[in-house]
């Protein structure tokens, strides 16, 4: 399984609207494989993580499931699987299309991947 994840700091700085400014925005394509119980709820739209955990689980005997993987989600997709592997098939830098503020602070889209 691919996931293509947009990544970014988020500052203590605040724009003219009132979000605080995000910077080193990034998008990560990670490889799982030998994947194994994929559990995948809510994915929609706009899927928003809050976080990605990755969890090494390689200590198991006789187990060649290395990782738990949790997608735990503020919106949208949430995941839970254990794989063999985990690899960064990419990492790099984006700039997000501008978008008008919204009332809840999101940030605008991403520009595809060329």
């Amino acid at each position: 399984m691919e996931a293509d994840i947009h990544l970014f700091e988020i500052t203590s700085e605040m724009t003219p609207e009132g979000i605080y400014k995000l910077r080193h925005h990034t998008r990560v394509a990670l490889l799982f494989g030998g994947i194994d119980g994929l559990a995948i709820d809510a994915f929609n739209q706009q899927n928003v993580l809050r976080e990605l955990k990755l969890k090494d689980i390689s200590d198991r005997q006789l187990d060649v499931l290395k990782w738990e993987v949790v997608f735990d989600p503020s919106w949208g997709l949430g995941a839970h699987f254990l794989c063999e592997t985990i690899s960064v098939l990419r990492a790099e830098p984006f700039e997000p299309l501008p978008q008008p503020p919204s009332p809840r602070g999101t940030q605008g889209r991403a520009r595809p991947l060329e």
